[in-house]
């Protein structure tokens, strides 16, 4: 028994026992325990987590594949005005030479992801210089800008119907003629110097290009997510050659990229939500999550711990998450796809930035077990992957965070503190534009755990 016990508390005991299992019966948990030992007792709880709206200003807004852009009135979460600041480099082609002809310069942007309640007329894109470049080692957020000249150098005007067949939308911009030869006489000085100094800057960036700056009109009522990475999004220069039988093509690429997000929730159901940090008190209906707003629900374990505290010498089976969604209730908007658990740690805010399971490179980031929920085989790994609670086709976000919850027991056991006591759900895509309102009330937690019989 005293080797029993040491296993318990050692954690060694989930070697033992597995912890992925789909039934509801604890007989068909499959312990490896026989039926007939009555040493073990196998029991299932259950816990309704208490849920809450908080507002989190701090997004990172220039890390994700997607530019976003335009202006979007919700009834709950309030208004939002995206400014995207886009530096552009080069991406490759035909070079012009001297028996070329300049023929005309456009800009496609392929949108990946909107938010509207219709199909829109009359969209206005205005584009500006910005007045200092965009710097690769710096981290932008969401409340993040840098200072514009006034006048536009290039406004458009677009329809966009989001119930396109297309894969991807495509805006297309033509661009003014000053500013394409301004683009176009860099690459043609690029082609013809016999050096191969100005060639060489080319490719490496190193000519200075002022960041574009997409302001979205006034009366907008769309947010868009340009796709940077599409093959599509770019900006061409088309060329002639001189026997005017071949057309060729040279493009930019968009190298940096971050959006200022303006909000104002005057008038909205969380208009109350002003400050960093600040919960929602004004409902207990429903809990809200969206990124573009600022908006994120925090949730509760303090029943779980409660329990927690009453048990001893406990091995975690499984511990299922469960949170149940409304339908959304726009028109072209969709619930987000998935959620991380960050924990909220003693100063009341979340890491979430220095919690990722990867860094802004790509590179594993161990401080992700300090600072949210893993996947299970994570917590025995040296490159941790967070857990993704993933909605499905009902609308119920489910995961298994069985060892998690083990943590949590041992914690206890241990006399040490709970890693943590409650945590935040944000999205894996910073830049989404969904949006999730979750039932209060149906936010649940299912727990199967072995203890010893006294």
């Amino acid at each position: 028994m005293d080797k029993l016990t040491c296993l318990y508390k050692s954690g060694l005991a989930l070697l033992l026992i597995p912890f992925f299992f789909a039934c509801d019966d604890p007989s068909q948990l499959g312990l490896e325990v026989p039926d007939t030992d009555d040493r073990f007792n196998v029991q299932k709880a259950e816990f309704s987590l208490p849920v809450s709206t908080i507002y989190i200003d701090s997004l990172i807004s220039g890390y994700s594949n997607f530019s976003t852009f335009g202006q979007y009135t919700d009834p709950v979460t309030g208004k939002v005005r995206a400014t995207a600041y886009n530096l552009i480099g080069i991406d490759g082609g035909h070079l012009p030479d001297t028996t070329d002809t300049f023929l005309r310069a456009y800009m496609k942007l392929a949108v990946s992801e909107n938010r509207m309640n219709s199909e829109l007329v009359g969209e206005e894109l205005h584009i500006h210089e910005a007045e200092d470049s965009l710097f690769t080692s710096a981290v932008y957020l969401s409340r993040n800008s840098i200072p514009y000249n006034s006048e536009p150098i290039l406004s458009h005007t677009f329809d966009f119907d989001p119930t396109g067949t297309r894969p991807d939308s495509i805006i297309t911009v033509d661009l003014s003629d000053e500013l394409a030869l301004k683009y176009y006489n860099q690459l043609y000085r690029a082609a013809i110097d016999g050096s191969g100094e100005t060639l060489d800057s080319l490719r490496r960036n190193y000519f200075f290009r002022k960041p574009l700056v997409f302001v979205p009109g006034e009366n907008n009522q769309g947010l868009y997510n340009f796709d940077v990475t599409s093959e599509y999004t770019g900006i061409y220069f088309e060329m002639e050659n001189d026997a005017k039988d071949t057309v060729y093509t040279y493009k930019y690429k968009f190298r940096r990229h971050f959006s200022n997000l303006e909000r104002d929730k005057t008038g909205s159901e969380l208009q109350n939500l002003t400050e960093d940090y600040q919960e929602n008190a004004s409902t207990d209906t429903y809990s809200y999550s969206d990124v573009m707003a600022g908006v994120y629900t925090k949730v509760s374990l303090q029943p779980l711990l409660d329990f927690i505290e009453d048990q001893k010498l406990v091995t975690v089976n499984s511990s299922r998450i469960q949170l149940q969604a409304t339908d959304p209730n726009q028109n072209f908007t969709s619930n987000i796809q998935a959620f991380n658990g960050f924990f909220v740690l003693g100063d009341g805010r979340i890491n979430g930035p220095g919690g990722q399971a990867q860094d802004q490179n790509g590179s594993p980031n161990p401080a992700a077990s300090r600072n949210a929920i893993l996947r299970d085989e994570s917590y025995f790994s040296a490159q941790p992957a967070l857990l993704n609670i993933t909605l499905d086709s009902t609308n119920l976000y489910r995961a298994n965070m069985a060892l998690f919850t083990q943590l949590l027991f041992d914690n206890h056991e241990n006399d040490k503190e709970f890693i943590t006591k409650e945590f935040v759900l944000v999205s894996p895509r910073s830049s989404t534009l969904n949006q999730t309102a979750l039932i209060n009330s149906e936010v649940k937690l299912t727990l199967y755990y072995t203890s010893l019989t006294e």
